[in-house]
């Protein structure tokens, strides 16, 4: 089911178009304009439920953390199924949960680092030259944002939610 997000053109605009899709089908989900990446792809993150102390589950911090980002993808999947109107999951204390309290998805937090990792430096904009050094001095497969921070080791959680809606 989401095994295009990766193999497509860009893994930014895939994961949108999905996010969008599954909005279609829980009305309850809101898009939440998170920011953009140093390249300036959006960065997208999806909220459901009341959001006065939501929390975070972000995922694809690194490039090569295809897992999370997937899961994350299964889990809002999971708990949107469109059993009743809201398109939260009926048959679970889901609905009640959300009353109360919230959660915000963020599936790929490093859309740059995935484009690199996925089709080359290139990918990088006005950053590829920055990218494409970082890239000769490893050997290893790409994990970091365009600017060679790797954002399992440095990653600002200090989301200011009212400022983002």
């Amino acid at each position: 089911m989401f095994d295009t997000v990766f193999s497509g053109d860009s893994c930014a605009d895939t994961l949108a178009g999905l996010l969008l899709e599954r909005r279609r089908v829980c009305p309850a989900l809101r898009a939440i304009p998170v920011g953009k990446s140093s390249c300036g792809r959006k960065i997208q993150a999806v909220a459901i439920g009341n959001l006065k102390h939501p929390v975070l589950f972000a995922g694809g911090l690194s490039a090569d953390d295809r897992i999370s980002v997937l899961l994350l993808l299964r889990f809002l999947w999971d708990i949107t199924d469109g059993e009743d109107l809201s398109g939260i999951k009926a048959s679970s204390n889901l609905p009640k949960f959300f009353h109360h309290g919230g959660i915000i998805l963020l599936p790929m937090a490093n859309p740059d680092g995935f484009e690199i990792a996925a089709h080359g430096v290139e990918t990088a904009g006005y950053l590829r030259r920055l990218a494409g050094n970082i890239r000769l001095r490893s050997r290893e497969p790409w994990r970091a944002s365009a600017t060679g921070v790797d954002l399992t080791r440095n990653f600002d959680a200090d989301f200011d939610l009212e400022a983002a809606q």
